[in-house]
């Protein structure tokens, strides 16, 4: 039984991106399951030691939803939920810590303090930092963006974004990398070499991506290619992974060329590609196409970059996976 009413006043209030929000934590009863299932703790698993070490317990019980070490794994990035529980929104928009661990498992600095997320303008995002995250290709420097714009997306400014990073020892300022005009979908496609990172921002008005290349370590940047995120026949496709002895994850690259796959939509159907883009003149090689007789589908690459894996599947015939050369 709730242990009072429910009071919700709407008094001066204003268009916020919550009312598409479903399932939320409604009672005192709904607060305490969710903090009985999340709770949890941090532990270090060593699969060689015996089974009496195996396991170490690195912090005290909390609500932690992620801990990412650095590359040279001497810090841990650590997010956790903070109470109390909002019946507003979801809970990727309750409030949340982000703090710096050393190899001690020790605090070394408080990266984020973000409060609950209730008032986010429609279609906007949230002030201050978001979507911090660990540069792969460093050994110890966190990257995030910051909204310009109040996260408004009707606000007249001439930068909706900024680009910050942090690195250890994580007492001086942050500093600004980059500002974007319009607002950063994804800046987590780093490339294994240099600074290089590959950067999308989205014009929501005209439903327009610009795809952005900067390195970080000179200072530059430069748009590579936009497209109409409508005009699916046109469309490159997404960028393709690979991961680092570290286990953090960077661009696949072929030299200055970056690996693409795509659905490959035509006036004849669907035709999958596997695609080699251009870094310097976004030129595209496109390595393999679905026949216009199956549908085919690269998954991944075996061993090098000649021999993939292939599922292919036709009206006839169920799906089933192949070894293909690109060479024939």
């Amino acid at each position: 039984i709730p242990i009072g009413p429910e009071i919700l006043e709407g008094s001066g209030a204003s268009a916020r991106s919550t009312y598409e929000a479903r399932n939320l934590l409604e009672t005192a009863h709904d607060d305490a399951l969710f903090d009985y299932y999340t709770t949890s703790e941090l532990a270090i698993v060593d699969p060689a030691a015996n089974s009496a070490t195996q396991v170490k317990v690195i912090s005290s019980p909390a609500p932690y939803f992620s801990a990412t070490f650095s590359p040279d794994g001497e810090y841990l990035l650590v997010k956790w939920l903070v109470k109390p529980w909002s019946h507003q929104v979801g809970w990727r928009r309750f409030a949340e810590q982000v703090e710096v661990w050393d190899s001690n498992y020790e605090h070394v600095a408080a990266i984020a303090s973000i409060p609950v997320s209730e008032n986010v303008p429609v279609h906007g995002v949230i002030t201050g930092p978001r979507s911090i995250a660990w540069r792969p290709t460093a050994p110890h420097a966190l990257f995030w963006v910051e909204a310009l714009d109040g996260g408004d997306p009707k606000a007249e400014v001439p930068h909706r974004d900024r680009l910050m990073c942090l690195t250890a020892p994580f007492t001086t300022e942050p500093e600004e990398v980059f500002r974007a005009e319009h607002r950063i979908r994804g800046k987590d496609a780093w490339g294994a070499d240099s600074g290089l990172l590959m950067l999308s921002q989205r014009e929501r008005i005209r439903r327009w991506q610009y795809i952005w290349l900067l390195d970080v370590d000179a200072g530059t940047s430069r748009l590579w290619f936009d497209l109409n995120e409508k005009d699916s026949y046109n469309n490159p496709g997404n960028p393709l992974f690979r991961p680092l002895p570290t286990g953090h994850w960077v661009l696949h690259q072929k030299g200055d060329a970056v690996y693409f796959t795509g659905r490959g939509d035509t006036d004849e159907g669907r035709r999958p590609f596997l695609a080699l883009r251009d870094l310097n003149s976004a030129k595209t090689e496109r390595l393999f196409r679905c026949d216009p007789e199956r549908y085919e589908t690269f998954v991944t690459f075996v061993g090098d970059d000649e021999h993939f894996v292939l599922r292919s599947e036709s009206e006839a015939a169920v799906p089933n996976y192949y070894l293909a050369t690109l060479s024939n």
